[in-house]
């Protein structure tokens, strides 16, 4: 004998009208009891939803929901699931298509004590001409326009009087977007412009570290002992000059003598980098500066190895060009490194590093005096794997060096909602749900330098050139997945960031004062070239003392 029932129905109600430039719309499904009843056992059901239009037919994938054992009371909504329904060509030509669950599936056959029904009845979806089918608007303010679209549409079909005040607001902005003659200023501040500048400042913060680390490994194979400290560097370079050239230059084994050795070593590094990005199609342009402190300790095996630890600390701020916002990244990393010196002149070092980053980022929605800003704080990790060989040819006072370097850097930026800055302003409503993102560069450089060490009194004077080509393995460009949080269909909408350039050239000179006692000071001056639209200048200043 059967003593309940659950029905298997839309909630929310499919939108009755989507946007002719929207994708897809996401539906929801649940199971609700219809009466009092108590089970024993755990059912699952498969529900397929079809879509109709012209004739043409489209089905979904299923989605399952599920009545577990347990007690319920009328009204009860037990489970609920998600399909999403792909909006094609013949639907938009047709206007419109009906959707409805076509079939069930049922695990337990009916013998889960209660009967089970589904709503069987049509609904039309309307598909018109909507914000995103405006003449004159970018692929990206197209995207965006057909999300505020669909969600306005379905915020629309509740009264106003039941809506959130963020919804109402949120449905204001669809009416404003509606209303102006250029609505792709408005597009533009609704757009997580700032989250392509999230990846490209994970990336910065942990190149960073790799080039501190490197500054470092540079001295270990120059045969710096003991406790070094860096001054200030900018985009740290690291390459210094062989300890076999210091002797040639002083004459002998006067190598020996003026450079001391101890197995234990430590260091601090200090640098910074700036850049500067024109904006695209895809993404806005921006100035950078970042900022680096690493601090590691490491021990000489051998004359030949040594390996250390280190952590480290970046500061990197971007900030987005017409006051569009901007992305603050503070970073934490742990660093294991070492090298090690091969027969006939060459070496190969290595570097892994782990981190983990907290950014705060602004988007500005409206700049006028009740201006609205969506600020989040997301947490990320990332990773890196540097491997780098040489070959340096000495001949007298001249060094000559091959280089050749491999990078791989990951970075993961957590989920996260955006909040608004000022909630009794308008704007409450246009906040956004992001995608996590993972950002991957995978580089390879050849490079060539030429050192000359000249001695005098109080000691030598080396003077450094480098010129190196790098190239970028990465994926093309980045998919970055949003959604409006007042949105009740949940329907996302996707933006693209550029690709990555592949080859540009690192050119680069610098002075370095090696005196006794492993004293050093130097300068080092390098310049990315060919990057389009990019602009990246390094300058590393800096002091060591040894002991």
């Amino acid at each position: 004998m059967v003593h309940g029932s659950v029905l298997i129905t839309f909630n929310p109600e499919p939108p009755a009208r989507v946007s002719a430039s929207a994708g897809s719309v996401g539906l929801t499904i649940v199971v609700q009891a219809q009466s009092t009843f108590e089970t024993g056992l755990d059912c699952a059901f498969g529900i397929f939803v079809a879509a109709d239009a012209a004739g043409q037919a489209q089905e979904s994938d299923d989605t399952t929901v599920v009545v577990p054992a347990g007690t319920y009371g009328p009204g009860d909504t037990i489970d609920s699931g998600s399909i999403t329904i792909n909006i094609n060509d013949t639907f938009r030509e047709a206007e419109g298509f009906s959707v409805g669950i076509s079939d069930f599936t049922d695990s337990c056959g009916g013998d889960g004590g209660y009967q089970v029904e589904a709503d069987f009845e049509p609904r039309f979806v309307a598909i018109s001409q909507g914000l995103g089918d405006r003449e004159g608007l970018t692929d990206r303010q197209r995207r965006v326009a057909g999300a505020l679209d669909n969600a306005c549409a379905a915020l629309q079909e509740i009264p106003e009087d039941e809506r959130t005040p963020r919804q109402n607001d949120l449905v204001t902005i669809c009416d404003a977007a509606a209303a102006a003659d250029e609505p792709g200023a408005i597009y533009d501040g609704l757009a997580p412009e700032e989250v392509a500048a999230q990846g490209r400042a994970g990336l910065q913060s942990m190149r960073q570290q790799l080039q501190n680390i490197s500054t470092r490994v540079g001295e270990l194979r120059a045969g710096a002992t003991g406790f070094s400290t860096g001054g200030l560097a900018i985009a740290l370079h690291g390459e210094q000059l062989p300890v076999r050239l210091i002797g040639n230059a002083l004459g002998g084994g006067a190598g020996d003598d003026f450079l001391a050795f101890s197995r234990w070593g430590l260091f601090v590094n200090g640098s910074a980098s700036f850049g500067s990005r024109e904006r695209t199609d895809n993404e806005p342009g921006f100035r950078s500066k970042s900022f680096g402190l690493t601090a590691g300790i490491d021990y000489r095996f051998t004359p030949e190895t040594v390996a250390g630890v280190a952590l480290g600390l970046t500061r990197t701020d971007s900030d987005l060009r017409a006051n569009a916002g901007g992305v603050d990244v503070d970073g934490y990393s742990l660093s294991l490194y070492g090298t090690h010196f091969l027969p006939n002149a060459f070496y190969v070092d290595g570097i892994v590093t782990i981190g983990y980053n907290r950014y705060d980022t602004v988007r500005t929605l409206f700049s006028d005096p009740n201006g609205q800003n969506a600020r989040a704080s997301p947490r990320g990790t990332e990773y890196a794997l540097g491997l780098n060989a040489g070959y340096d040819h000495a001949s007298g006072p001249w060094t000559a060096s091959l280089q050749a370097g491999l990078d791989y850097v990951r970075v993961e930026i957590d989920s996260y909602t955006e909040r608004p800055s000022n909630p009794n302003n308008p704007g409450t409503g246009a906040m956004l749900a992001i995608d996590s993102q993972s950002i991957e560069s995978k580089t390879a450089e050849a490079a060539v330098q030429l050192t000359y060490a000249a001695s005098h009194p109080w000691g030598v004077m080396l003077y450094t050139g480098r010129w190196g080509v790098e190239r970028e393995f990465s994926h093309d460009s980045r998919r970055i997945n949003a959604r409006f949080v007042e949105d009740p269909t949940g329907s996302t909408f996707a933006l693209r960031t550029d690709a990555p350039d592949r080859i540009y050239v690192n050119i680069g000179a610098g002075i370095t004062a090696q005196m006794a006692r492993g004293r050093a000071a130097y300068v080092f001056f390098e310049s990315v070239e060919g990057i389009s639209g990019y602009s990246l200048y390094h300058l590393d200043l800096g002091f060591r003392m040894e002991f």
